[in-house]
Protein backbone atom coordinates (compact mmCIF):
# COMPACT_ATOMS: atom_id res chain seq x y z
CA UNK A 1 0.00 0.00 0.00
CA UNK A 2 2.78 2.39 0.93
CA UNK A 3 4.65 1.44 -2.19
CA UNK A 4 1.65 2.35 -4.39
CA UNK A 5 1.38 5.74 -2.74
CA UNK A 6 5.06 6.39 -3.25
CA UNK A 7 4.80 5.43 -6.91
CA UNK A 8 1.87 7.78 -7.42
CA UNK A 9 3.72 10.61 -5.70
CA UNK A 10 6.75 10.08 -7.91
CA UNK A 11 4.60 10.25 -11.04
CA UNK A 12 3.26 13.67 -10.14
CA UNK A 13 5.41 16.26 -11.76
CA UNK A 14 6.09 19.67 -10.41
CA UNK A 15 3.75 21.13 -13.01
CA UNK A 16 0.89 18.93 -11.77
CA UNK A 17 1.47 20.12 -8.21
CA UNK A 18 1.67 23.74 -9.34
CA UNK A 19 -1.57 23.31 -11.32
CA UNK A 20 -3.36 21.88 -8.25
CA UNK A 21 -2.18 24.76 -6.08
CA UNK A 22 -3.37 27.29 -8.69
CA UNK A 23 -6.79 25.59 -8.86
CA UNK A 24 -7.05 25.67 -5.07
CA UNK A 25 -6.19 29.37 -4.95
CA UNK A 26 -8.68 30.14 -7.73
CA UNK A 27 -11.41 28.30 -5.81
CA UNK A 28 -10.63 30.21 -2.60
CA UNK A 29 -10.67 33.51 -4.49
CA UNK A 30 -14.04 32.71 -6.10
CA UNK A 31 -15.45 31.69 -2.70
CA UNK A 32 -14.36 35.00 -1.15
CA UNK A 33 -15.99 36.92 -4.04
CA UNK A 34 -19.27 35.02 -3.64
CA UNK A 35 -19.34 35.63 0.12
CA UNK A 36 -18.78 39.36 -0.45
CA UNK A 37 -21.58 39.48 -3.03
CA UNK A 38 -23.89 37.62 -0.65
CA UNK A 39 -23.24 40.15 2.14
CA UNK A 40 -24.00 43.02 -0.25
CA UNK A 41 -27.25 41.40 -1.36
CA UNK A 42 -28.25 40.76 2.26
CA UNK A 43 -27.85 44.44 3.10
CA UNK A 44 -29.95 45.35 0.06
CA UNK A 45 -32.70 42.96 1.18
CA UNK A 46 -32.72 44.52 4.66
CA UNK A 47 -33.06 48.00 3.13
CA UNK A 48 -35.91 46.86 0.88
CA UNK A 49 -37.72 45.23 3.81
CA UNK A 50 -37.50 48.49 5.77
CA UNK A 51 -38.90 50.47 2.83
CA UNK A 52 -41.75 47.98 2.36
CA UNK A 53 -42.61 48.07 6.07
CA UNK A 54 -42.53 51.89 6.06
CA UNK A 55 -45.05 51.91 3.23
CA UNK A 56 -47.37 49.57 5.14
CA UNK A 57 -46.42 46.44 3.30
CA UNK A 58 -45.79 42.95 4.59
CA UNK A 59 -43.69 42.49 7.69
CA UNK A 60 -40.63 40.26 8.10
CA UNK A 61 -39.75 40.37 4.42
CA UNK A 62 -42.80 38.42 3.35
CA UNK A 63 -43.65 38.83 -0.30
CA UNK A 64 -47.43 38.98 0.23
CA UNK A 65 -49.17 42.26 1.01
CA UNK A 66 -50.11 42.96 4.62
CA UNK A 67 -53.43 41.55 5.74
CA UNK A 68 -53.25 38.38 3.68
CA UNK A 69 -52.68 35.27 5.69
CA UNK A 70 -50.88 32.15 4.70
CA UNK A 71 -52.19 28.63 5.00
CA UNK A 72 -55.67 27.24 4.66
CA UNK A 73 -58.17 29.79 3.36
CA UNK A 74 -60.90 30.88 5.72
CA UNK A 75 -64.45 29.69 5.12
CA UNK A 76 -66.98 32.04 3.61
CA UNK A 77 -69.92 33.28 5.67
CA UNK A 78 -72.20 31.21 3.42
CA UNK A 79 -70.43 28.06 4.54
CA UNK A 80 -71.07 28.93 8.20
CA UNK A 81 -74.80 28.50 7.85
CA UNK A 82 -76.36 25.74 9.91
CA UNK A 83 -76.11 22.35 8.31
CA UNK A 84 -78.41 19.46 9.12
CA UNK A 85 -77.01 16.97 11.58
CA UNK A 86 -75.23 14.01 10.05
CA UNK A 87 -76.92 10.67 10.50
CA UNK A 88 -73.72 8.81 11.33
CA UNK A 89 -70.61 9.48 13.37
CA UNK A 90 -70.30 10.91 16.84
CA UNK A 91 -72.74 13.44 18.21
CA UNK A 92 -71.68 16.75 19.70
CA UNK A 93 -70.50 16.66 23.27
CA UNK A 94 -69.41 13.58 25.17
CA UNK A 95 -70.61 10.69 23.05
CA UNK A 96 -68.13 8.00 23.91
CA UNK A 97 -68.70 5.29 26.48
CA UNK A 98 -68.57 5.97 30.18
CA UNK A 99 -70.74 7.33 32.90
CA UNK A 100 -72.39 10.25 31.15
CA UNK A 101 -72.97 13.08 33.56
CA UNK A 102 -71.86 11.01 36.53
CA UNK A 103 -68.27 12.22 37.00
CA UNK A 104 -66.27 9.90 34.78
CA UNK A 105 -64.12 6.89 35.52
CA UNK A 106 -62.64 8.13 38.80
CA UNK A 107 -66.07 8.82 40.25
CA UNK A 108 -67.36 5.44 39.04
CA UNK A 109 -64.40 3.67 40.67
CA UNK A 110 -65.23 5.42 43.96
CA UNK A 111 -68.85 4.23 43.70
CA UNK A 112 -67.78 0.64 43.00
CA UNK A 113 -65.29 0.63 45.89
CA UNK A 114 -67.83 2.24 48.20
CA UNK A 115 -70.16 -0.72 47.62
CA UNK A 116 -67.36 -3.24 48.24
CA UNK A 117 -66.69 -4.78 51.63
CA UNK A 118 -63.04 -5.66 50.97
CA UNK A 119 -60.09 -4.25 49.00
CA UNK A 120 -60.36 -4.80 45.25
CA UNK A 121 -58.08 -5.35 42.24
CA UNK A 122 -58.33 -3.24 39.08
CA UNK A 123 -59.82 -6.18 37.16
CA UNK A 124 -62.58 -6.62 39.77
CA UNK A 125 -63.31 -2.89 39.72
CA UNK A 126 -63.62 -2.85 35.92
CA UNK A 127 -65.95 -5.85 36.07
CA UNK A 128 -68.23 -3.93 38.48
CA UNK A 129 -68.27 -0.61 36.55
CA UNK A 130 -71.44 -1.43 34.55
CA UNK A 131 -73.36 -1.85 37.83
CA UNK A 132 -72.85 1.87 38.58
CA UNK A 133 -73.71 2.98 35.02
CA UNK A 134 -70.25 3.23 33.43
CA UNK A 135 -70.21 1.76 29.91
CA UNK A 136 -67.14 -0.37 29.24
CA UNK A 137 -66.36 -0.84 25.55
CA UNK A 138 -62.68 -1.79 25.80
CA UNK A 139 -62.02 -3.62 29.05
CA UNK A 140 -58.22 -3.70 28.66
CA UNK A 141 -57.96 0.05 28.07
CA UNK A 142 -60.30 0.84 30.97
CA UNK A 143 -58.33 -1.51 33.23
CA UNK A 144 -55.11 0.35 32.38
CA UNK A 145 -56.75 3.73 33.03
CA UNK A 146 -58.24 2.44 36.27
CA UNK A 147 -54.81 1.20 37.42
CA UNK A 148 -53.31 4.61 36.71
CA UNK A 149 -56.11 6.38 38.59
CA UNK A 150 -55.80 4.03 41.57
CA UNK A 151 -52.03 4.51 41.78
CA UNK A 152 -51.96 8.27 41.19
CA UNK A 153 -54.91 9.51 43.28
CA UNK A 154 -53.49 8.67 46.69
CA UNK A 155 -55.86 11.07 48.45
CA UNK A 156 -58.85 9.01 47.23
CA UNK A 157 -57.49 5.45 47.07
CA UNK A 158 -55.20 3.58 49.46
CA UNK A 159 -53.00 0.67 48.37
CA UNK A 160 -53.43 -2.17 50.85
CA UNK A 161 -50.90 -4.43 49.13
CA UNK A 162 -49.63 -4.93 45.61
CA UNK A 163 -52.59 -4.64 43.24
CA UNK A 164 -55.21 -4.29 46.03
CA UNK A 165 -56.86 -0.93 46.70
CA UNK A 166 -59.51 0.47 49.00
CA UNK A 167 -61.01 3.91 49.55
CA UNK A 168 -58.76 6.23 51.56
Amino acid sequence: MKRKLLDMAMRLSETDIAEMLRLKQDGEKKLAELKKERRQLATQVVKLDREIAALGGAEDGATEPAGKSRGRPKKDDDAKEAKPAATGGRRAGRSRGGAKGKGGLSHSIKLVMGNASAPMRAREIVDQLPTVGYKVKNEVAIRKRASIILASQKNHFKQVERGLYELA
